[in-house]
């Protein structure tokens, strides 16, 4: 999809690259005009975020697909009293936003994630989001760093699944002051995958 299809209304995230993560903040199209898009301005703590930043991610959800433009540069637009972003080069296509390259099986449960520190690994309580054969995703407020490793294990009804990997990729939510975390497995898990399968069938019979 281009990103010159966006119209008014359509909400996106921008992700803004700070160090080794991303800061996510949610704002909406309030204007188009000859291809150009207006959006609403982001506050933080009760101040107008400044652009320009020419590496910005946005991405938007449309009919249960999740679009992604990388790269994209934003300019801050300064109109009277108010200020809002402006996007002047929207002839970008979208990427497929699945990095991990397999079905991501909803979970949203709060499980007790494993990370190694020093040798040793830390028990810590976080909200996983899916998972898939080669990885998962999770939320929590405490900030990991790319590269850690952790041990996660999912055990749905009498079947155990030891998932080890590594942080990928994290993004901080400015509004809800928690942090997102992708997770890599080195290998694929076929018997995690055989599992994911199943219980795509059933769950879809559920609500057939």
């Amino acid at each position: 999809m281009n990103l010159s299809e966006l119209i008014t209304g359509n909400m996106v995230t921008l992700q803004v690259p700070l160090s080794d993560s991303y800061h996510e903040f949610n704002t909406r199209i309030v204007g188009k005009k000859d291809g150009v898009l207006i959006l609403s301005c982001v506050k933080v703590a009760g101040k107008n975020i400044r652009m320009p930043l020419d590496k910005i991610n946005i991405y938007c959800q449309l009919l249960n697909k999740l679009y992604i433009w990388r790269g994209v540069k934003v300019d801050t637009l300064p109109l009277g009293a108010r200020v809002y972003y402006r996007i002047k080069d929207t002839n970008l296509e979208s990427e497929n936003y699945n990095r991990r390259g397999a079905y991501r099986l909803p979970v949203d449960e709060i499980l007790q994630l494993g990370i190694y520190r020093n040798g040793e690994e830390q028990k810590e309580s976080v909200l996983v989001k899916d998972i898939s054969e080669s990885g998962f995703a999770f939320i929590t407020n405490r900030e990991f760093k790319k590269g850690d490793r952790v041990r996660l294990s999912y055990t749905p009804e009498e079947e155990t699944f030891d998932m080890h990997a590594y942080i990928i990729r994290s993004l901080y939510n400015a509004e809800t002051g928690k942090y997102s975390y992708g997770c890599k497995m080195p290998e694929f898990d076929a018997l995690l995958g055989g599992f994911i399968m199943k219980e795509q069938i059933r769950r879809r019979k559920m609500f057939a």
